[in-house]
C-alpha cells in the first residue's frame, strides 16, 4: 500500500537526555500536515530547522523510527530508506535536529535500521514472532524466562 500523505513533526527547543536512554525533553513542535512523501528531501527538512526554527546550522538530523528509537538521517539516501518504512501505522515522521553548538548525539543510522517492510506495506508479523520464539528458547535453555 502506498502512503499518499504524511504528517511531518519538527521537534525543537528542547534538550537531549542521554541516560539511561536517549530522549528529547521539553520540546516545541512545528508541523507540516498532509505532506506528499514523494516530495520529501533532506535539504528541505534541514532548511526548515534553520530558516524557521532558529537553528544556526544543523549538525545532525534524527528521526523516530517505527520502533520508537531515534535514528540518524544523513542525506536523501536516508530519506528514501525512511520512506520505505511508511505504512498506515507509521505515517507521522518526527524529526529532531542537533544545532552546531549542541553536543553530538550518538545513534544508529536509519539506513542501518533493522526494520523492513514486506511488499504489502505491513510489518512481517510472522518474522517477528519467530524471532521472539527463538529468543525465548535461548532464554529457556539458559534457565531464564521472559
Amino acid at each position: 500500500m502506498m502512503i499518499s500523505e504524511v504528517d511531518i513533526v519538527f521537534n525543537y527547543g528542547g534538550k537531549w537526555v542521554f541516560s539511561p536512554d536517549l530522549v528529547y525533553c521539553e520540546k516545541l513542535v512545528h508541523l507540516w500536515t498532509s505532506f506528499d512523501p514523494d516530495l520529501l528531501s533532506y535539504k528541505d527538512i534541514r532548511d526548515e530547522f534553520t530558516s524557521r526554527l532558529g537553528f544556526v546550522k544543523v549538525k545532525q538530523l534524527l528521526v523516530v523510527g517505527p520502533s520508537g528509537k531515534y535514528y540518524l538521517v544523513e542525506g536523501d539516501k536516508s530519506i528514501r530508506a525512511l520512506l520505505c518504512l511508511l505504512c498506515n501505522k507509521f505515517k507521522v515522521l518526527n524529526f529532531f535536529a542537533v544545532d552546531e553548538s549542541e553536543s553530538t548525539v550518538f545513534s544508529l543510522h536509519i539506513t542501518d535500521c533493522e526494520h523492513s517492510l514486506g511488499s504489502g506495506g505491513e510489518y512481517d508479523l510472522q518474522m517477528v514472532r519467530n524471532i521472539i520464539m527463538r529468543k525465548w528458547r535461548v532464554l529457556a535453555m539458559k534457565g531464564g524466562g521472559l
